[in-house]
Formats: C-alpha cells, sequence, structure tokens
C-alpha cells in the first residue's frame, strides 16, 4: 500500500572558519530553542481528527499516486489512519505494533522487531510533540515560529533514518499541516491534513476497537 510505504517514514584550520562555525553552533541551538518551542505546542494536542491528502512523486517519472482519508490522533493511543481512496482500508499506528487492516486482509507488526517500520515510532512522536524522538533521530536544520504558523526542517540523525530519507519539512500552526518527506530514491511524499477537530471527549467505539487491534 501506497501510504504504508510512504509512512515507514517521520523527523544538519582558520580563524575565518572558526567564526563560520561559532556563528553556526549559534545558529543551531537558536533552531534547538525554537523546535523545542514547536513541540512544547504540539504536546497540548490529546485528541485530534483531521483529513488528510498524500501526494507521492515517483523520482524520474511524471507519475504521482494520491491517497486520502481521515486520520485520528490519540496521544494515550496512537494514530489512525482511515484510507478511502484508491482504496478502503485502516492503518493502526501505536507505540509498539503497526497494524495494516483492510475488508479481507489483516497485518501487524512490531516495531522493536522491524527497523523500516520503527519509523512509526518516529512518526508518532513527531505528532505528538516529543522532543526525546525528535533529538534522538533527527538534526534540526531550521526553525521558525510565529505566533500564526511554524516551520521546521530536519535531517535523519540516526542510522535507520538516515538510510531511509534525505530531509523532512513540518509545517504548521495550531497544528501539523504538511509533512514533505525526501527520501532515498529522490522521491517526495506530501502529506496534507485539513479540517482539524480537536476534542476533550474521547474515542468512538469503532475507533476504540481499530487500536485494540494493535495492542
Amino acid at each position: 500500500m501506497r501510504l504504508y510505504i510512504a509512512l515507514l517514514f517521520v523527523l544538519m584550520g582558520t580563524l575565518v572558519s572558526g567564526q563560520v562555525v561559532a556563528r553556526t553552533t549559534q545558529n543551531q541551538s537558536q533552531h534547538t530553542q525554537t523546535a523545542q518551542q514547536i513541540f512544547n505546542e504540539l504536546a497540548k494536542t490529546t485528541l485530534m481528527r483531521a483529513n488528510f491528502q498524500q501526494k507521492k512523486q515517483l523520482p524520474n517519472t511524471n507519475k504521482t499516486f494520491v491517497s486520502s482519508g481521515k486520520v485520528v490522533f490519540a496521544k494515550n493511543q496512537g494514530v489512525l489512519w482511515q484510507i478511502s481512496s484508491p482504496v478502503k482500508a485502516d492503518l493502526i499506528m501505536t507505540a509498539k505494533n503497526m497494524v495494516q487492516k483492510t475488508a479481507n486482509t489483516q497485518s501487524k507488526i512490531s516495531l522493536e522487531q522491524n527497523q523500516h517500520a520503527s519509523t512509526a515510532t518516529v512518526f508518532l512522536g513527531l505528532m505528538s510533540g516529543n522532543s526525546k524522538t525528535l533529538n534522538d533521530n533527527f538534526s534540526i536544520k531550521s526553525a521558525n515560529y510565529t505566533a500564526q504558523s511554524w516551520q521546521i526542517a530536519l535531517s535523519p540523525k540516526s542510522t535507520t533514518m538516515k538510510k531511509l530519507f534525505n530531509d523532512v519539512q513540518i509545517d504548521g500552526g495550531k497544528n501539523i499541516n504538511k509533512i514533505i518527506i525526501k527520501d532515498k530514491s529522490q522521491g517526495t511524499t506530501t502529506i496534507t491534513f485539513s479540517g482539524h477537530q480537536h476534542s476533550t471527549g474521547t474515542l468512538s467505539d469503532s475507533e476504540n476497537a481499530l487500536f485494540k487491534l494493535a495492542n
């Protein structure tokens, strides 16, 4: 499944050269502080529902594959992707497992036993504002924050991330609005979120049932 693949995703000897290093270190410190501010805002979200559209641009071709549907983020559970097009399927991602469910099939992957599937944990960390996930897996190339919007650009730091991605860019405001992933094959995946709805309530019975599949 194209969404499944894309999410295994997710996410910087002279006096002159010495001055450049000093400025770079200072900028890196500023970016880190800004990134922490962004993640502090993301960490406030406990339950959010939104629409999503994913576009996967294949390298050296004019082909773009599009997937769309709804996403549910529950801080204490994980992320549920309810794909409606081009096929109907559910992708459930928790801190320990990933489940892919269609009308006729169901598969479960342990994140601890699969290094590519473990990128799901990274994606969960980014959505929930887990700064440890950020620091363990990415270097911050740049980070900008205002009251209306923010943007953070990441380069892979961990061995697993370096094997998969060239860089990751995340744009947002009150929510994550867009994630752009450039992978090692020179392909680009763009996931756009819209219609965000925050809730202080609970998951529906059907959402709970899907999350239980990944326990």
